[in-house]
């Protein structure tokens, strides 16, 4: 009976010709761009003087290609295993939370509220962190989320300069401070690493393809990030052309490097000094980055050194098993509201304890450098583009929900599953040559 209305199924579905490919690359575009969305459906519904409903037709549009994507995994015989390996790991971490839950119920407060929650950062279908295992998973090759990423950051560009002229129209940006208010600021910091994400997928394009509109996104995105956001993500730039040029031009002599290396950072004390007036009429507002650079406070921690000694308390305190999901939110939150230690290796300590904390995040450093030592062409691209991301987690934001994150997982664990399948076909090949 089930196998009959599978079948039937599947007929419907090839009759309208949907492609699972462009429901994944539909899924991801939306789900990095669902802002987008969401301003498109409100000015296009107040046109019509339908405003009250254009919440219910955003998430129409948002939630389909998801539903589609989920329901083409189950409609074949066997569902899908990047399906069966996404379920995995939602249910592991939804069960992690739950059991947090039940030995520390006074962490509601902070699992269910509207900001910084739960529901909001981590499983929420079309912004929750943890769905970005599922961006990556479900691409099915490396190459095919390459084409994804780019359409995406196409999208999450063009929502950020929108959010740029508007910041620059209205003088500010409007942000919550760490009381949980809101207030009017001439940065805003999540914005850099959003917009410098793109600008890390739009280079690595550049330096694959030589297209010069990849480059033209490229500058386009590190200069939005530099105006509007925070020094940060800087790093997260430098990361990634250090990992990329020297993977990508891995036969070069290291002396050649070295000078490479070299030239860039002279560019970077060159730059410092004589572009002044250039750095001010991009920034057209007060732009944070550029200030840090040319007074010299490029490394300075603005605050986040009381926020590692409330973390470092907290670990002096705890037991072996750590506190738990969201663990450095009760000593965080009474003063910082956003509530995370904005340190990834001290939140793995705090929610995890010691020995499972240091064990999980050396595993994936491990798992990591030996993807990057062995990647080619298009894995090459991608490892770099998420570690240099993840860079982020070192200065600022949580684990739990950061998309680049779970994508990272997502990856790591893709690129696992590659070889075991190498391995396992070059074995049958040895074997049939032996015969």
């Amino acid at each position: 009976m089930e196998s009959i209305f599978m079948d039937k199924l599947k007929i419907r579905f090839n009759f309208v010709h949907i492609d699972f490919d462009k429901a994944i690359t539909w899924f991801i575009c939306l789900y990095f761009s669902n802002g987008l969305v969401r301003l498109a459906a409100r000015r296009v519904l107040s046109v019509a003087r339908l405003q009250s409903s254009y919440i219910l037709f955003a998430n129409l549009i948002i939630y389909m290609p998801l539903i589609l994507v989920l329901v083409l995994m189950i409609s074949k015989r066997k569902i899908d295993k990047s399906l069966w390996s996404f379920l995995l790991v939602l249910c592991a971490t939804v069960f992690f939370f739950a059991l947090t839950l039940f030995f520390h119920p006074d962490y509601d407060r902070f699992f269910f509220r509207e900001t910084y929650g739960a529901w909001e950062d981590v499983f929420r279908p079309d912004s929750g962190a943890v769905f970005g295992f599922l961006v990556v998973t479900a691409s099915r090759n490396s190459r095919r989320l390459i084409e994804n990423l780019k359409y995406a950051s196409m999208l999450l560009l063009l929502y950020s300069i929108y959010q740029f002229l508007k910041a620059v129209s209205d003088g500010y940006w409007t942000v919550l401070n760490a009381a949980g208010e809101s207030i009017e600021q001439s940065y805003n910091l999540g914005f850099g690493y959003t917009v410098i994400f793109c600008a890390t997928v739009f280079l690595g394009l550049f330096i694959r393809e030589r297209k010069k509109t990849y480059l033209l996104l490229g500058c386009i995105s590190t200069v939005l990030a530099l105006v509007g956001g925070s020094r940060g993500c800087v790093l997260c730039l430098l990361i990634f052309g250090i990992l990329y040029l020297f993977k990508e031009f891995s036969v070069v002599p290291v002396y050649k490097k070295i000078l490479i290396t070299a030239g860039a950072v002279l560019a970077g004390i060159l730059f410092n000094a004589f572009y002044y007036d250039i750095l001010s009429w991009l920034s057209g507002i007060d732009a944070r980055t550029i200030q840090m650079f040319l007074s010299g406070d490029i490394t300075s921690d603005n605050g986040r050194d009381a926020i590692y000694a409330l973390a470092a308390g907290a670990v002096k305190t705890m037991s072996f098993l750590g506190y738990g999901a969201f663990g450095d939110r009760q000593f965080i939150t009474p003063y910082y509201y956003w509530g995370y230690c904005h340190n990834i290796i001290l939140e793995l300590i705090i929610d995890f304890g010691w020995l499972f904390g240091i064990i999980i995040f050396l595993i994936i450093c491990v798992r990591s450098i030996q993807v990057l030592i062995r990647a080619r062409e298009e894995q090459t691209f991608v490892i770099c583009i998420l570690l240099a991301a993840n860079a982020k987690l070192f200065l600022s934001d949580t684990f739990w929900g950061y998309p680049q994150f779970w994508m990272l997982i997502g990856y790591l664990f893709f690129v696992f599953k590659e070889e075991k399948k190498e391995t396992f076909t070059g074995r049958i090949r040895f074997v049939r040559k032996k015969k």
